[in-house]
């Protein structure tokens, strides 16, 4: 083990950093990947990882709570109306609903995404 962190959060949205920063600190390099459970699966989790130049290996296995913080961390809110959403890759967003429970739902097809951040889109490949 080269690095550890305890917190009272199940999620580890943000608990890359930490840990990242540790390894280097700890060994004075950075591996070549990490590998996380999927609490980890957050663009900023990603982010910081990509950033000391090693690649990220998440568990696709996602709990509602994660699915959606990736989600709104994944979409932004047009200016033009209410109904206007853009993908990571700036891509316009059909909103089909919203739904009583907060969530948004958008119609979306399998070549929906052809930009190069799909590998970090919970959207790809869904229809």
């Amino acid at each position: 083990m080269i690095a550890a962190d305890i917190h009272e959060s199940a999620a580890d949205y943000g608990g890359m950093k930490p840990l990242v920063n540790q390894v280097q600190e700890n060994t004075g390099e950075q591996p070549e990947s990490y590998l996380m459970d999927s609490g980890y699966q957050s663009l900023e989790n990603i982010k910081k990882v990509e950033d000391v130049g090693s690649t990220a290996y998440i568990s696709r296995k996602r709990q509602k709570a994660q699915a959606e913080q990736e989600l709104n961390e994944q979409i932004r809110k047009g200016e033009e109306d209410d109904r206007t959403y853009y993908c990571l890759d700036d891509r316009k967003m059909d909103l089909a609903s919203r739904n009583s429970n907060g969530t948004l739902s958008f119609r979306m097809t399998k070549s929906f995404c052809l930009g190069d951040k799909q590998d970090k889109c919970s959207f790809y490949g869904k229809s």
